[in-house]
């Protein structure tokens, strides 16, 4: 109904859609998480920020540089402030108590990453900003500042070739362990720290770079996320509370949307079971031992057991099997 009432924008299928026995690595802004955690919640294989929340090109090339390279982390990388122990390339979320505890981490989870990537179909990248921050001292551009004092970095907006080198080195650097198709996005989230007009000239360089490596580089994408907030989703109504984020609704309407472009059409009746199947898993019950449960989670672990017969490559909602 929503799209009657809309200027619809066109999104061409890819060839080859997305199946169950696709390799997804996803990178990119919150958006991404958001996006990624609904492709894994439909039962793909896919594997989102490892290093965190990231938003700049070059920030999404330095991590794709060091998982194709399978660089490890070592004390050199690590910054602590207030006790908290993480480095410039990894997001707030990961982080430890101790210096140890953080290399241990991030090297596990970057390992496990490196691992994925080598054998990865598609790589889905969704760019937040193009204003990065370059740490003075070790003269890197980080993935997040962590609060240390902004005294400490110099604020910078990427020049478009800068973009375009960026993305160039990132799609080669995964493409190092086989082709792999890109799928590139801007994420709809508004960064108005800068003002609004900072947060549209910024979006306008990661548009224009995206649409010049999509040219220019074989197997590479753009799926129009931007515009469809800006242009189907034109009400303040569609944002959160802090009218900078997309709400629950536009992400869920985004994701059909991309659901419509990049997954191949055979995998529509499985989609619709496996959201049937989520639903059920995350029933609780009040009285889990009484006679009506025990016949409802019966018939749905027999569901589970015909789909996984079916459909034997995808990402299965967890269900008590008690």
């Amino acid at each position: 109904m929503i799209r009657n009432l809309q200027t619809e924008i066109s999104i061409p299928a890819l060839k080859r859609g997305l199946t169950y026995k696709s390799r997804i690595m996803m990178l990119g802004s919150c958006f991404c998480d958001e996006v990624g955690a609904l492709i894994k919640s439909h039962g793909f294989n896919a594997m989102v920020n490892p290093f965190g929340t990231l938003y700049n090109p070059a920030s999404i090339c330095q991590s794709l540089e060091r998982l194709s390279e399978k660089r490890l982390f070592s004390d050199k990388d690590v910054v602590c402030r207030d006790g908290i122990y993480t480095s410039f390339y990894h997001h707030s979320g990961i982080s430890s108590r101790s210096l140890d505890g953080f290399v241990a981490k991030a090297n596990e989870a970057a390992g496990t990453a490196a691992d994925f990537l080598e054998s990865a179909t598609d790589i889905v990248i969704t760019l937040g900003t193009a204003i990065t921050y370059r740490h003075k001292k070790t003269d890197l551009i980080v993935s997040n500042c962590h609060k240390f004092p902004s005294s400490e970095f110099e604020e910078r907006m990427l020049g478009l070739e800068e973009c375009v080198g960026f993305l160039k080195r990132a799609v080669a650097a995964a493409r190092k362990h086989g082709q792999k198709r890109f799928i590139f996005t801007v994420s709809p989230i508004r960064h108005i720290r800068d003002g609004l007009h900072s947060n549209q000239l910024s979006k306008s360089v990661l548009l224009l770079a995206v649409d010049a490596v999509c040219r220019e580089t074989e197997d590479c994408h753009y799926f129009p996320a931007y515009e469809i907030m800006l242009d189907e989703l034109r009400d303040y109504r569609f944002y959160a509370e802090d009218m900078c984020h997309p709400s629950r609704q536009s992400v869920n309407y985004i994701w059909e949307r991309f659901a419509e472009h990049a997954v191949d059409p055979g995998m529509r009746t499985a989609i619709a079971k496996i959201e049937k199947l989520a639903k059920a898993a995350a029933h609780r019950p009040l009285f889990p031992d009484s006679d009506t449960y025990k016949v409802f989670r019966d018939r749905v672990l027999k569901d589970i057991s015909e789909f996984r017969a079916e459909w034997p490559d995808a990402v299965l909602p967890e269900f008590p099997s008690k």
